[in-house]
């Protein structure tokens, strides 16, 4: 009988770890997600009154899809591949690097291949310089290419909370962006939402380096093999490591 009870707890402690740890890597996901998404919507109804809803559509369809792609097709692979295996960071640091050097190439591939030959040009009344408008989204990506490294270091070290909020204050900070400039300047509401993408990717990389750096300084983690912010920086004198 106790053989069978510590089977049993032996068992059941594990499952239960599991459990709290998807928990705790779940509920701040949702709740962030949940209530940028909120804010997002609530912004966008108003902007709908606000803004010619054809305006609105090459911004929510064309460009963003064109940014969305651009990220999607940089980043997953290195997700994917640095996520799901135990190779010591100090091994990848440089490999996660190539995210930013890849970007632009992506951008440029799908910009000269897929959106100009392709897409519909929306009149110049509307957008004077559809390919000027391409170029903001895809440097936007390009920051968050550049933030990719610290995003994966970051989830590496379990630190899925301040990812969420680093996410949800990417389309809040947007959101809002847009709103004052739309208040404060009389800028061309094509030129608005430019902005408002790049500034908002640009805080996006300030808070994901921010919050690597203050985890860095914490002995604990020197462990995995981060012993400094420097370490997840790229370094020319490491080269690529073969065992990756």
């Amino acid at each position: 009988a106790l053989f069978q009870s510590f089977t049993v707890t032996s068992v059941q402690f594990p499952i239960m770890m599991a459990s709290s740890t998807l928990a705790s890597s779940f509920a701040p996901n949702l709740s962030g997600q949940l209530i940028s998404r909120l804010i997002s919507f609530a912004i966008n109804m108003y902007l709908l009154r606000r803004i010619n809803g054809d305006l609105l559509g090459v911004v929510n369809v064309s460009l963003t899809l064109f940014y969305t792609t651009t990220i999607f097709l940089v980043r997953e692979p290195f997700r994917k591949t640095f996520l799901s295996n135990d190779v010591p960071l100090a091994r990848v640091v440089n490999y996660l690097w190539l995210s930013p050097l890849i970007c632009p190439l992506v951008a440029l591939s799908l910009y000269s291949l897929i959106w100009i030959p392709l897409s519909t040009v929306p009149p110049p009344e509307l957008v004077d310089s559809y390919e000027w408008a391409l170029f903001t989204f895809g440097f936007a990506a390009w920051l968050e290419a550049v933030a990719e490294p610290f995003v994966i270091i970051s989830l590496r070290l379990a630190m899925d909370a301040q990812y969420a909020v680093a996410q949800g204050l990417l389309v809040v900070t947007q959101r809002i962006t847009v709103v004052v400039f739309l208040f404060f300047t009389p800028m061309p509401h094509i030129a608005i939402f430019c902005y408002a993408q790049v500034f908002a990717s640009l805080f996006y990389l300030v808070i994901c380096v921010l919050f690597v750096f203050r985890r860095t300084r914490l002995r604990s983690y020197h462990i995995v093999g981060i012993s400094s912010f420097r370490a997840t920086l790229p370094n020319l004198r490491e080269r690529f490591s073969k065992k990756v």
